[in-house]
């Protein structure tokens, strides 16, 4: 039998990660929804969100090339928005607190559906597993509240997760790292199997002891 694995995507510091997209976070359109402001982070951190948290639609940025098609994750100018492929074969799995929310994604007419079906995640997990590997977020402020942050480009295991990363939901973050969230090896298999993975940019993490700081 093989032995359990964590994954930890790099989505966010891939340039799926900075799609160019609007919604209703952004100021040039109106007056933003106090219930959107700071929703990212919100989320990011693992914190269980409403449907209010995210916007109904997002759309093409004017002066830019339209998408034709979009990857199975990405970032929409605030919420991270999966494929219902993905989003159907994560769902099959222990998704503790996380959820989904329907999103409408256009092209800049504000009209023209991009194909496909997507939603909003809400990963809704928190952790505390991760061990170290990743670089300083804050390297000239003092004690930061966020230890590291996800590295650039980053291979497999470089991050260390103790074992507790093994127990609980298969979708979860860490606070100690910003710019990742973290998957069992099941649920990342899941997605490998169906044909989604690829964005997500998933990369091994080293599963080690936390009071030896060796392999387990």
């Amino acid at each position: 039998m093989s032995k359990p694995t964590v994954w930890a995507s790099s989505v966010m510091v891939s340039i799926y990660g900075k799609m160019f997209f609007r919604n209703a976070l952004d100021f040039d359109e109106g007056p933003v929804d106090p219930r959107l402001q700071g929703s990212r982070g919100r989320n990011e951190a693992g914190e269980v969100l409403s449907a209010e948290s995210f916007p109904p639609e997002i759309w093409g940025v004017r002066g830019r090339k339209d998408y034709e098609s979009l990857p199975d994750i990405f970032m929409g100018y605030g919420p991270w928005i999966v494929s219902r492929a993905a989003a159907d074969v994560i769902q099959q799995f222990d998704i503790g607190q996380g959820q989904f929310f329907t999103i409408r994604v256009l092209k800049k007419d504000r009209k023209t559906p991009i194909p496909g079906e997507w939603l909003c995640i809400n990963f809704g997990n928190v952790k505390t597993a991760y061990l170290g590997g990743g670089r300083d977020p804050t390297p000239y402020i003092e004690a930061p509240t966020i230890r590291h942050a996800m590295p650039y480009p980053v291979q497999d295991n470089m991050l260390m997760v103790s074992a507790d990363a093994l127990e609980g939901p298969d979708i979860w973050v860490d606070p100690q790292i910003r710019d990742t969230f973290f998957v069992s090896g099941r649920l990342a298999k899941g997605l490998k199997d169906a044909g989604v993975a690829r964005a997500f940019g998933f990369k091994r993490c080293k599963i080690v002891d936390s009071a030896t700081g060796t392999a387990t």
